[in-house]
């Protein structure tokens, strides 16, 4: 909508480097619309810039050692990357038992403070979020991964699709958002059990491939790259899992 505008108004169009989203109604929209922007707009980039746990999520700030919350940010990572984003930010790097300190909306970190027990707790979503801050650096590109898994949902562009949140709760096309804080809209997330996969090749010379594993049983995985030759892994439910090599 905006970059329509300042693309109206060639002046202020090129004051403009990107778009900067947030991740809050994404189960709502299908990452498509991310394909759609580039394609009208491929000189400006896709920064997704606020991601967070709150109170839509469930009653409480912090869970302590959730994983299922680590996995809302590999879903999320996953899909926006395979999407023509470029960069990804968490929005706390810490908090602490109770979300805080806050103007009036906790929330969930990566790493929680105990400053009474002079503690810190990196939760599983600082592990999660590690994959890909390690193993897809600044200045990785994205390369093409072919899988012989139906994983195309909804309304999609792109040849690697991570899980949907197929449970909207009562929210979908067509349907008025009642937005509050009393009674948030956003239901829990249930992904479509699936195996996924992204892979970049790295500064460095190297070749990064994540593999998210959302299904509830193991799963055979054969990695292969026609110039290296193949690998064959067992994926462990609800795991991800990253391959590093050189050619």
């Amino acid at each position: 909508y905006w970059l329509t505008h300042f693309a109206a108004d060639p002046e202020a169009y090129k004051m403009v480097y990107g778009i900067g989203l947030h991740w809050y109604l994404d189960r709502f929209i299908p990452p498509s619309v991310l394909t759609l922007l580039h394609q009208n707009h491929p000189d400006k980039s896709i920064m997704y810039t606020e991601t967070s746990i709150n109170g839509g999520f469930g009653p409480k700030a912090v869970d302590l050692g959730s994983w299922v919350r680590a996995e809302a940010y590999i879903h999320s990572i996953i899909e926006t990357f395979t999407h023509w984003t470029q960069s990804y930010m968490d929005w706390n790097l810490a908090v602490d038992l109770e979300g805080g300190p806050t103007m009036g909306m906790p929330v969930e970190g990566a790493v929680i403070i105990n400053s009474t027990g002079g503690e810190f707790y990196k939760q599983p979503i600082f592990y999660a979020m590690g994959h890909f801050s390690k193993f897809m650096p600044p200045g990785a590109r994205r390369i093409q991964v072919e899988s012989n898994q139906n994983t195309t949902l909804g309304e999609h562009n792109a040849p690697i699709e991570p899980a949907e949140i197929v449970d909207y709760g009562g929210y979908g096309a067509g349907q008025n958002l009642n937005v509050s804080p009393t009674n948030p809209p956003i239901p829990p997330f249930v992904l479509v059990p699936v195996t996924v996969s992204i892979a970049t090749s790295n500064p460095d010379g190297s070749f990064s491939v994540i593999v998210y594993n959302s299904k509830n049983e193991p799963q055979h995985v054969k990695i292969e790259e026609p110039n290296l030759g193949s690998i064959v892994v067992d994926i462990e439910a609800h795991s991800i899992n990253t391959f590093v090599y050189w050619l």
